[in-house]
Protein backbone atom coordinates (compact mmCIF):
# COMPACT_ATOMS: atom_id res chain seq x y z
CA UNK A 1 0.00 0.00 0.00
CA UNK A 2 2.58 2.68 0.98
CA UNK A 3 4.64 1.69 -2.55
CA UNK A 4 1.19 2.64 -3.93
CA UNK A 5 1.25 6.17 -2.30
CA UNK A 6 4.80 6.86 -2.90
CA UNK A 7 3.74 6.55 -6.80
CA UNK A 8 0.98 8.54 -6.61
CA UNK A 9 3.10 11.27 -4.90
CA UNK A 10 5.46 11.03 -7.38
CA UNK A 11 3.16 11.52 -10.16
CA UNK A 12 1.94 14.63 -8.78
CA UNK A 13 2.69 17.86 -10.43
CA UNK A 14 2.88 21.53 -9.03
CA UNK A 15 2.29 24.95 -10.68
CA UNK A 16 5.26 27.03 -10.58
CA UNK A 17 4.77 30.81 -11.42
CA UNK A 18 7.75 33.49 -12.46
CA UNK A 19 7.24 36.84 -11.70
CA UNK A 20 7.57 39.67 -13.22
CA UNK A 21 6.62 37.75 -16.73
CA UNK A 22 3.73 35.69 -15.17
CA UNK A 23 4.78 31.96 -17.15
CA UNK A 24 3.68 29.19 -15.71
CA UNK A 25 4.69 25.45 -15.97
CA UNK A 26 3.28 22.18 -14.39
CA UNK A 27 6.24 20.08 -13.26
CA UNK A 28 6.37 17.25 -11.22
CA UNK A 29 7.54 17.39 -7.37
CA UNK A 30 11.16 17.57 -6.61
CA UNK A 31 11.97 18.99 -9.99
CA UNK A 32 14.26 21.96 -9.33
CA UNK A 33 13.48 25.89 -9.96
CA UNK A 34 16.19 25.49 -12.73
CA UNK A 35 14.84 22.77 -14.57
CA UNK A 36 11.25 24.20 -14.33
CA UNK A 37 12.25 27.98 -15.40
CA UNK A 38 14.23 26.21 -18.63
CA UNK A 39 10.33 24.00 -19.14
CA UNK A 40 8.73 27.23 -18.84
CA UNK A 41 10.51 29.08 -21.71
CA UNK A 42 12.55 31.09 -19.16
CA UNK A 43 16.23 32.47 -19.81
CA UNK A 44 18.02 32.17 -16.36
CA UNK A 45 21.72 32.68 -15.74
CA UNK A 46 23.59 29.76 -14.95
CA UNK A 47 27.12 29.82 -15.67
CA UNK A 48 28.20 26.57 -14.19
CA UNK A 49 25.11 24.57 -15.49
CA UNK A 50 23.58 24.21 -12.12
CA UNK A 51 25.75 22.47 -9.93
CA UNK A 52 25.49 25.42 -7.23
CA UNK A 53 28.66 26.65 -7.77
CA UNK A 54 28.26 29.76 -9.21
CA UNK A 55 25.33 31.42 -7.44
CA UNK A 56 23.74 33.62 -10.30
CA UNK A 57 20.46 31.74 -10.24
CA UNK A 58 18.99 33.26 -7.70
CA UNK A 59 15.17 33.32 -7.23
CA UNK A 60 12.85 35.52 -4.70
CA UNK A 61 10.31 32.66 -2.99
CA UNK A 62 7.24 34.82 -3.38
CA UNK A 63 4.92 32.21 -1.90
CA UNK A 64 4.79 28.50 -1.68
CA UNK A 65 6.79 25.18 -0.61
CA UNK A 66 10.18 24.61 -1.82
CA UNK A 67 12.88 22.44 -0.18
CA UNK A 68 16.58 24.08 -0.55
CA UNK A 69 19.77 23.18 0.09
CA UNK A 70 21.73 25.12 2.58
CA UNK A 71 24.45 27.05 0.30
CA UNK A 72 27.14 29.64 1.45
CA UNK A 73 26.42 31.78 -1.86
CA UNK A 74 23.68 33.75 -0.39
CA UNK A 75 23.81 36.01 2.53
CA UNK A 76 21.60 35.75 5.83
CA UNK A 77 20.25 38.89 4.51
CA UNK A 78 19.19 37.89 0.74
CA UNK A 79 17.82 34.57 2.75
CA UNK A 80 15.69 36.47 4.76
CA UNK A 81 14.44 38.03 1.92
CA UNK A 82 13.30 34.78 -0.06
CA UNK A 83 16.48 34.49 -1.75
CA UNK A 84 16.98 30.78 -3.32
CA UNK A 85 19.78 29.33 -5.50
CA UNK A 86 17.22 27.81 -8.27
CA UNK A 87 19.73 25.26 -9.58
CA UNK A 88 19.54 23.96 -5.45
CA UNK A 89 15.71 24.36 -4.90
CA UNK A 90 12.91 21.28 -5.05
CA UNK A 91 9.34 22.18 -6.28
CA UNK A 92 7.36 20.63 -2.89
CA UNK A 93 4.37 22.45 -3.85
CA UNK A 94 2.61 25.28 -5.62
CA UNK A 95 5.18 28.49 -5.92
CA UNK A 96 5.01 31.60 -7.27
CA UNK A 97 9.34 33.27 -7.63
CA UNK A 98 10.63 36.63 -8.76
CA UNK A 99 13.16 36.62 -10.98
CA UNK A 100 15.28 39.91 -10.08
CA UNK A 101 17.32 41.56 -12.78
CA UNK A 102 20.74 40.30 -12.15
CA UNK A 103 19.12 36.94 -12.61
CA UNK A 104 17.92 37.22 -15.85
CA UNK A 105 19.96 35.47 -18.94
CA UNK A 106 19.29 38.80 -21.07
CA UNK A 107 20.58 40.95 -18.31
CA UNK A 108 24.45 39.51 -19.52
CA UNK A 109 26.58 41.59 -20.89
CA UNK A 110 30.32 42.48 -21.81
CA UNK A 111 31.31 44.85 -19.19
CA UNK A 112 34.68 46.96 -19.97
CA UNK A 113 36.92 48.34 -17.70
CA UNK A 114 37.21 52.50 -17.41
CA UNK A 115 40.38 52.83 -19.88
CA UNK A 116 38.54 51.23 -22.68
CA UNK A 117 35.49 53.32 -22.46
CA UNK A 118 38.29 56.28 -22.09
CA UNK A 119 39.77 55.50 -25.40
CA UNK A 120 36.55 54.78 -27.33
CA UNK A 121 35.53 58.41 -26.09
CA UNK A 122 38.66 60.32 -26.98
CA UNK A 123 39.22 58.03 -30.22
CA UNK A 124 35.54 57.31 -31.60
CA UNK A 125 36.94 56.04 -35.12
CA UNK A 126 38.58 53.20 -33.22
CA UNK A 127 36.44 50.46 -34.08
CA UNK A 128 36.89 51.72 -37.98
CA UNK A 129 40.52 51.01 -37.91
CA UNK A 130 41.65 48.31 -40.15
CA UNK A 131 43.66 45.57 -38.84
CA UNK A 132 46.09 43.47 -40.48
CA UNK A 133 46.59 40.21 -39.25
CA UNK A 134 49.88 38.45 -39.14
CA UNK A 135 50.60 35.71 -36.78
CA UNK A 136 53.80 34.33 -35.99
CA UNK A 137 52.83 30.66 -36.82
CA UNK A 138 50.99 28.76 -39.84
CA UNK A 139 49.35 25.64 -39.86
CA UNK A 140 50.75 23.63 -43.43
CA UNK A 141 50.12 20.32 -44.54
CA UNK A 142 53.09 17.83 -45.23
CA UNK A 143 53.23 14.72 -46.18
CA UNK A 144 56.77 13.35 -45.47
CA UNK A 145 58.63 10.26 -47.02
CA UNK A 146 59.02 7.01 -44.80
CA UNK A 147 62.52 6.87 -43.61
CA UNK A 148 64.58 4.53 -45.52
CA UNK A 149 68.51 2.93 -45.66
CA UNK A 150 68.67 5.19 -48.85
CA UNK A 151 67.71 8.54 -46.77
CA UNK A 152 68.34 8.12 -43.51
CA UNK A 153 68.11 11.73 -42.24
CA UNK A 154 66.68 12.02 -39.19
CA UNK A 155 62.71 13.09 -38.65
CA UNK A 156 63.75 16.95 -37.93
CA UNK A 157 65.90 16.88 -41.31
CA UNK A 158 63.28 15.79 -43.37
CA UNK A 159 60.46 18.11 -41.61
CA UNK A 160 62.94 21.20 -42.98
CA UNK A 161 64.14 19.95 -46.50
CA UNK A 162 59.91 19.33 -47.21
CA UNK A 163 59.62 22.55 -45.64
CA UNK A 164 62.02 24.15 -47.56
CA UNK A 165 60.46 22.28 -50.97
CA UNK A 166 57.20 23.64 -50.57
CA UNK A 167 58.14 27.37 -50.43
CA UNK A 168 55.10 28.44 -48.51
CA UNK A 169 57.39 29.20 -45.79
CA UNK A 170 60.78 31.17 -45.58
CA UNK A 171 63.96 29.57 -43.54
CA UNK A 172 66.22 31.78 -44.00
CA UNK A 173 69.65 28.94 -44.73
CA UNK A 174 72.05 30.68 -42.01
CA UNK A 175 69.46 29.62 -39.43
CA UNK A 176 69.11 26.01 -40.13
CA UNK A 177 73.33 26.02 -40.74
CA UNK A 178 73.55 27.64 -37.19
CA UNK A 179 70.92 25.18 -35.82
CA UNK A 180 72.54 22.06 -37.69
CA UNK A 181 69.71 21.03 -39.47
CA UNK A 182 71.48 20.20 -42.51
Amino acid sequence: MSAGVSSIHRERRFQVTFWPEGDRVSVPVDTSLLESAKLAGVDLTSPCGGDGLCGKCRLIVRQGNVKAQPTSLLSREEIRCGYILSCQTKVAGDVEVEIPPESRAEAAQILIDLDAQRFRALHPVAGAIEVRLAPLTRKLYLELPRPSLDDSLSDQSRLFREIFRSRTLSITISSRKRRGFF
